[in-house]
């Protein structure tokens, strides 16, 4: 029996079964790798030399670090990160700790978080550009309201107030492609205003085909039907639009549709938000 076992061949077939397969790596993958391991081995040095990470100065290695931890709080929000428990402990090994913690931060510290969290969002807003090609579709919510405060630091700024804005950061915006200095657009209307705009265009025009380009209403619009979209998909955020406005602005004759343009489709057939809720 001995010798019989000694003289069996691997079967090749069953042993290409149960051995598992590699992940391919592809080279955007492998780049990555490279590129992280490299700013790891920067961090670690310099660590070494000045002992504490918060001396790190502006630049890329600081910016580095700060993107990582942001995709440590995406990791621990349960979104797409390219963090791991293995590169936390890592970064613990050589002493730095990139979770949040709950004992009061110095000054320096302080400064450091608002810095990091102004990455986070700048990191935000760079994807959605990059995704949809317009700031001006944001949603109601935390990037948005962000996105508002910047503008309104770049307005103390100009006034000579306190204010974080600075020039590095409005080269940044404008390398997006995103405008954060005072414009007519920025003043907010409410929806009554904005319900008198569109008969005032309606009446000088005969219609409401207004163009994207157009100065004061155009981004609205987009926002409008953003908003329509999304309400009729039965999402909460939606822009304010309701059962109420949307029969309002089909009264008017508002363009929902860019691509047809047949005038005011019959939304009769949809059920309202109520309906949709007892769904």
């Amino acid at each position: 029996d001995e010798n019989s076992a000694s003289d069996e061949k691997p079967n090749k077939k069953t042993d290409s079964v149960n051995t598992p397969k590699k992940k391919k790596v592809t080279k955007r993958e492998e780049q990555l790798k490279q590129n992280w391991e490299r700013r790891y081995t920067e961090l670690k040095q310099f660590k070494e030399e000045h002992g504490n990470q918060a001396m790190l100065p502006d630049g890329a290695l600081r910016n580095w670090l700060n993107h990582q931890k942001c995709d440590y709080q995406r990791m621990i929000a349960g979104e797409t990160s390219r963090m791991t428990p293995l590169k936390v402990r890592r970064f613990t090994a050589v002493g730095f700790q990139i979770e949040k913690t709950k004992k009061r931060l110095t000054v320096e510290e302080r400064k450091e978080q608002i810095k990091q969290n102004w990455e986070c969002k700048y990191d935000e807003l760079k994807q959605f550009k990059e995704k949809h090609g317009n700031q001006t579709m944001l949603p109601d919510g935390a990037l948005r309201s962000w996105l508002s405060y910047q503008k309104l630091d770049y307005r103390n700024m100009i006034a000579g107030k306190t204010s974080r804005m600075n020039v590095l950061k409005i080269q940044r915006f404008a390398a997006l492609g995103v405008r954060i200095e005072e414009t007519k657009g920025n003043v907010i209307y409410s929806w009554k205003e904005r319900q008198q705009q569109l008969q005032d265009y309606r009446t000088t025009h005969g219609h409401l085909n207004i163009p994207i380009s157009h100065e004061l209403l155009g981004n609205y619009i987009s926002m409008q039907r953003w908003g329509y979209t999304q309400f009729m998909e039965g999402k909460v955020r939606c822009n304010g639009i309701n059962d109420a406005r949307i029969k309002i602005l089909n009264d008017m004759g508002f363009q929902w549709n860019l691509e047809k343009r047949k005038g005011p489709q019959d939304r009769t057939k949809f059920k309202s938000w109520s309906e949709r809720f007892q769904d």
